[in-house]
């Protein structure tokens, strides 16, 4: 991503030199100045903060980073020499932990969560802190425990099944009322929606007073419904009903199970094992630690976290801070909160300038915090409340059609909200046509269409579609509605003229390349389209590559079914699905 920002930007000034406009000496300079311009990843910027400044922190300045796989590596190296120690000490909480995360067949589900706790907090600025902050919340107090998070949390949780019985309610009644013989119906949704009216009113004064007004209700009997009413208007009221009735009793049993004093039971039992598990996830953090510096190694979270740590250095700080004129960083969705006080620390008052889109926030299972854009986004946006800061909508799109713009408008309109996707997709979130597009009378039937492949019975279907996986078929679609499109009029933006259709102007997105890339690639030069898939796997994860190997296994050792049945499947053997059946 560095280097195609550092390509982009070299691309822009030597367009600008070509075409004479600005002063061509400041324009050289600024290409020739390019090489020594600070543009990298958060990352590589930390590992050079480090090595600048070894000093500070007492690091060998001629450390390494190692890779994910390496670090994962180590750190499962550490995490068994963890658990072999503790099973010889054989405490009785590290015994209860095990038979409360893990199987019955192995420890994996506590090495898991030990694992996932130490990854997460060090997505933190101040993890351990963080940390003894959590387990402290297990002992709280009665009354600490009401007035804490602990119930914040709760209501939230408690309050989605309250929304949503009242859409159903609501949807409803909107529905009896359209029909007079449906008065029956209408006075008990009625009733409904002031039950759960006193719900919500109890629940702003506290979880207490809720529970005792859930354990009240009383549910009222549907009404009946006239003779002359619609059947297909009663059934579906009915149904909403229904759906919004069974909601709210199973929401009743969770008061009559449990009470607020037995949650708070719970947590005090549980303090003493969440105090090992901290523990557990120190001597962890010990040895993963002891065995990258016999490596001279760092991961990126140590490069985060001490180049946070130098910058806590106030002469290193403001040296950075005098160096940096402007400030930009891309992607700013995709940052955490350890990455978010370095920015702070190099920056000024009036000279950060960050670009995101939480829409395109795809990366929180790295521990990407989003609400960190979220909360400059509403900011930024009154004027009044941050008078030093100004944000600008970048609304316009440059790269889609308007009727691809305005179906992803409308699907997300309906599907995208606040607590769903963090952010209400409106007018404001609305994407808008940047590019001038020709009028299309060269194909007036443009639209954006979904291909829908139903799961039942086809006579029709060609004979071996049974046979085969769900990757294949929808490869199999899609070559097909390729093959329709090719020669058709296409509008080529960058040309900027109408041309035929060709295969390289077709590009497949799949959400996940890694299982689907090979297969679709496969079917598509099987059908006779030409492809290419740019999956990133390893040479060894070829399909080529694995047939060879199992044959190499199946040699090693002929009793290895899977290896055979690859072998067999693949052009070396040439069985089909139906003779491998009537093998076996």
């Amino acid at each position: 991503a560095a280097a195609e920002m550092r390509e982009r930007i070299s691309d822009a000034l030597l367009d600008r030199i070509a075409s004479g406009h600005g002063s061509q000496e400041h324009l050289r300079r600024q290409l020739h100045l390019l090489g020594n311009a600070s543009i990298s990843t958060i990352h590589a910027f930390c590992g050079d903060v480090l090595r600048r400044y070894f000093h500070v922190l007492e690091l060998d300045p001629h450390f390494r980073v190692g890779d994910e796989n390496e670090a994962r590596l180590i750190k499962d190296e550490s995490l068994e020499e963890l658990l072999e120690k503790e099973y010889e000490a054989a405490h009785p909480l590290f015994h209860a932990l095990v038979e409360m995360f893990s199987s019955n067949k192995n420890d994996q589900g506590l090495a898991d969560i030990i694992k996932i706790l130490h990854g997460f907090i060090h997505s933190l600025p101040r993890p351990w802190e963080w940390l003894e902050d959590q387990v402290r919340a297990f002992a709280l107090s009665f009354e600490d425990f009401v007035a804490g998070s602990w119930m914040c949390e709760l209501s939230r949780q408690l309050k989605e099944p309250v929304d949503g019985i009242r859409s159903l309610l609501t949807t409803a009644l909107a529905l009896a009322e359209g029909d007079r013989a449906l008065k029956g119906y209408q006075a008990t949704l009625e009733m409904d929606l002031a039950n759960l009216l006193c719900l919500e009113e109890a629940m702003e004064k506290g979880l207490p007073a809720f529970f005792q007004a859930l354990n009240s209700i009383e549910i009222p009997r549907l009404g009946r419904a006239g003779r002359d009413a619609d059947p297909a208007t009663r059934e579906q009221v009915k149904a909403l009903r229904d759906q919004g009735k069974s909601r709210l009793v199973k929401l009743k049993k969770i008061g009559e199970i449990r009470t607020i004093k037995d949650w708070h039971a719970d947590l005090n039992i549980l303090h003493p094992y969440m105090e090992y598990l901290h523990t557990l996830v120190r001597s962890f953090e010990a040895m993963y630690s002891a065995r990258k510096r016999s490596k001279n190694l760092l991961d990126f979270n140590d490069l985060e976290h001490f180049c946070l740590q130098t910058l806590h250095n106030p002469a290193v700080a403001r040296e950075l801070r005098q160096k940096y004129r402007y400030i930009f960083v891309d992607e700013y969705q995709d940052s955490n909160l350890v990455q978010e006080e370095i920015i702070q620390a190099i920056c000024n008052e009036d000279n950060l300038f960050l670009v995101g889109d939480v829409k395109q926030s795809i990366y929180r299972f790295r521990l990407a915090d989003p609400t960190l854009f979220l909360q400059k986004y509403h900011e930024y946006a009154n004027e009044q409340e941050s008078p030093r800061h100004h944000r600008i909508d970048l609304s316009r799109n440059y790269r889609s059609t308007p009727i691809i713009l305005e179906s992803i408008n409308t699907v997300f309109r309906c599907i995208m909200s606040e607590p769903l996707g963090e952010l209400d997709y409106n007018a404001d979130a609305f994407l808008h046509p940047g590019a001038d597009y020709p009028p299309q009378e060269w194909c007036e039937e443009a639209a954006v269409e979904a291909l829908i492949l139903e799961k039942i019975s086809d006579n029709n279907a060609p004979d071996d579609w049974e046979e085969l996986e769900r990757a294949e078929i929808e490869a199999r679609a899609v070559a097909g509605r390729i093959r329709d499109l090719i020669g058709q009029p296409y509008y080529d933006s960058r040309a900027q003229l109408v041309k035929p259709l060709q295969y390289k102007d077709i590009v497949v997105l799949l959400r996940a390349t890694r299982s689907w890339g090979p297969v679709m690639w496969q079917t598509l030069n099987e059908q006779g389209i030409p492809a290419f898939a740019d999956m990133n796997t390893g040479y060894f994860e070829a399909i080529e590559v694995q047939v060879v190997l199992n044959l190499l296994r199946l040699i090693d050792n002929r009793r290895q079914d899977i290896a055979l049945l690859s072998v067999m499947r693949s052009p070396i053997g040439g069985f089909s699905m139906e003779e491998l059946a009537l093998i076996r």
